[in-house]
């Protein structure tokens, strides 16, 4: 398994790399990706199967290829979309600052609150994705919202929508 393994990311990470450079677009990239990973996510489901009544259910490798197995269908669909990956590292690392803090949502006043504290912190999240520093970035969606009108369309204001080097320069005086 963890040679099979070790192909996927090999093979993900070289793909990625041509998207990023531009050698493949995301059609391309999505295309290629799926018939370069579909032998080996075919290895994997295969492997999981049969080691599948191998262990004990009680234990923790039998609880891992049974939880594995179930969940191996919808994990291998990672392959139908650029954005998508085989894994959740990179929001898990996104979302690492905010989980430090998680004991102080215990004393949110309501459940709107949170909610929109989640939302605060998953804008703050996909700007740092999309190469914003968080601080430059609130700064001018916040200066360009109170410039616009209650009903004027935000979507242009998006972390993706913008370019991370265009934006004014935080005004700190």
């Amino acid at each position: 398994m963890l040679e099979l393994l070790k192909q996927l990311y090999a093979t993900e990470k070289r793909l990625r790399d041509k998207l990023e450079s531009g050698k493949l677009d995301d059609e391309a990239f999505t295309a290629t990706r799926a018939v370069a990973m579909a032998p080996i996510l075919e290895a994997i489901g295969a492997w999981l199967r049969s080691k599948a009544g191998s262990f004990p259910p009680k234990t923790l490798i039998g609880q891992a290829v049974s939880y594995a197995l179930g969940e191996f269908p919808k994990a291998a669909r990672f392959v139908d979309h650029s954005l998508l990956r085989p894994d959740t590292n990179l929001i898990e690392n996104q979302i690492r600052p905010f989980v430090v803090g998680r004991k102080g949502w215990l004393f949110m006043d309501s459940p709107s609150g949170a909610t929109a504290s989640a939302g605060f912190y998953g804008i703050i999240a996909t700007a740092r994705l999309n190469g914003h520093e968080p601080l430059r970035y609130l700064t001018y969606v916040f200066d360009e919202i109170a410039r616009r009108g209650y009903d004027d369309p935000v979507d242009d204001l998006l972390p993706y929508a913008l370019d991370p080097q265009a934006l004014l320069p935080v005004n700190t005086g």
